[in-house]
């Protein structure tokens, strides 16, 4: 009713009152800054990832067995030939990820320096921006078949 309603509702504070609040408010957040300060911090590339690669991938690369691929200890070997490395910026999840294309080459770089060091070429070249972009322009349509084979 209009009487539950108005009875759950803050009282009008008077302006000094409000001086006060506004003073008390903004030294808890002093505070919580400090406290903040010692939270780690996921950013830039890795905040990419965590927001648009992981809720698949996982936060580990394990991906989802047989359901998502896994990225940990096996992309890098894509990029060890031409057509594996045309892949990887080429598949749904990637050309569709809401991300310019340096942010997206980046992402993927990180993802492949993170999770497959061991497994890239020696002379690995990072992805470039264009390189992401002409991908985009061509997506693969069939990616299990075109995965198998480049595993093949």
């Amino acid at each position: 009713t209009a009487e539950e309603v108005a009875g759950h509702r803050e009282a009008k504070a008077t302006p000094s009152a409000m001086v006060e609040e506004r003073k008390a408010v903004i030294e808890k957040l002093g505070q919580q800054s400090a406290l903040d300060a010692a939270i780690p911090r996921i950013q830039g590339t890795a905040q990419d990832y965590a927001r648009w690669c992981q809720g698949c991938h996982r936060a580990d690369g394990m991906g989802a067995v047989a359901a998502v691929p896994r990225l940990r200890d096996f992309a890098g070997y894509f990029v060890q030939s031409p057509s594996g490395r045309a892949y990887l910026p080429g598949v749904p999840g990637v050309i569709h990820a809401p991300l310019d294309d340096q942010r997206l080459a980046d992402v993927l770089n990180w993802t492949l320096l993170i999770f497959s060091r061991d497994q890239l070429p020696p002379d690995f070249s990072p992805y470039t921006a264009a390189e992401v972009g002409a991908a985009r322009k061509v997506p693969i349509l069939n990616v299990k078949s075109t995965r198998a084979r480049l595993i093949d």
